[in-house]
């Protein structure tokens, strides 16, 4: 029982099965954690940590760029509705045309020069 507690809490931290069965040996249980009992796992798991940082960058940043674009889209359509610019049925026919996704040519466009590709 406790090797199946010891596997959840490293699962939990974000360790693989693979990773999970290198370092499960090296393990010992300091209350409710676990802590590293020798410097080559401690080293594994803290590259673990730079990795985990690294994804939660690329994610805030992905974040952020969505809330630019649904904030954009938001100042859009109070436009439309104000009628500073045409009705938002032109953006509704282009989420229909045949562009995936309905993103229109300038949206494209504007992903390719902030993506490079």
């Amino acid at each position: 029982m406790a090797a199946v507690r010891r596997i959840r809490i490293l699962l939990a931290a974000g360790l693989n099965t693979d990773l999970i069965r290198e370092v499960l040996p090296c393990m010992a249980e300091e209350g409710a954690i676990l802590a590293p009992t020798c410097e080559e796992m401690a080293q594994d798991v803290r590259a673990r940590t730079g990795a985990h940082g690294r994804s939660i960058e690329r994610l805030q940043s992905a974040h952020a760029m969505l809330s630019s674009i649904i904030h954009a889209g938001e100042a859009l359509t109070a436009e439309a509705d104000r009628g500073d610019r045409p009705h938002h049925r032109a953006v509704s026919e282009q989420a229909t045309s045949s562009e995936p996704f309905g993103r229109s040519p300038r949206l494209r466009a504007e992903s390719v020069s902030l993506t490079g590709r």
